[in-house]
């Protein structure tokens, strides 16, 4: 991977120690992203784990899949209130805090504890507070990560004035 004193624990340089636990997995795969993006580029190296990181078709999808690197950046209540503003922006045609809070209350209702979403309330008014606060939390917190958010839905909105656009002059 790079020079003689990289890793020094290794008693044979050739061939590193055989990992015990997740852990030592995912450190290992820390070095040779790193090391690949050092070389390569960041971009490159995402690309090339990217190869490895698509979900399993069986798996339902989070919110958060879209963009994988955000889970590693917000701490699990943050990434919570992410995944709620991502479904939020996701609603077509336009976001819709009301129907979203009674989407997801209900939906609350059939998942155990452990996988709701946002706070976890199965009633319209809290998990509306639930989203208002989330998104307050996100513009201060993390304007960067909210602007990805609002970008999407400037891009939408671009895209339904173009189609409407179109429509009319037919």
């Amino acid at each position: 991977m790079g020079g003689d004193d990289d890793f020094p624990m290794w008693e044979n340089k050739d061939s590193p120690p055989e990992p015990d636990s997740l852990e030592d997995y995912k450190g290992r795969l820390g070095e040779l992203f790193w090391e690949i993006a050092r070389r390569f580029g960041r971009v490159q190296a995402q690309r090339l784990f990217g190869l490895w990181s698509k979900p399993d078709p069986g798996e339902r999808p989070r919110a958060g899949d879209k963009y994988p690197f955000i889970r590693e950046l917000l701490s699990p209540r943050e990434y919570k209130e992410w995944e709620v503003l991502e479904l939020l922006e996701a609603m077509r045609p336009w976001p819709n805090k009301d129907v979203l809070a009674q989407q997801l209350a209900k939906k609350n209702k059939t998942l155990p504890r452990h996988k709701r979403y946002g706070s976890g309330a199965t009633d319209m008014a809290p998990m509306r507070k639930y989203i208002h606060r989330a998104e307050i939390k996100m513009k201060k917190k993390s304007p960067n990560l909210y602007l990805l958010l609002e970008s999407n839905r400037r891009q939408r909105i671009e895209k339904l004035k173009a189609a409407a656009k179109r429509k009319s002059k037919r």
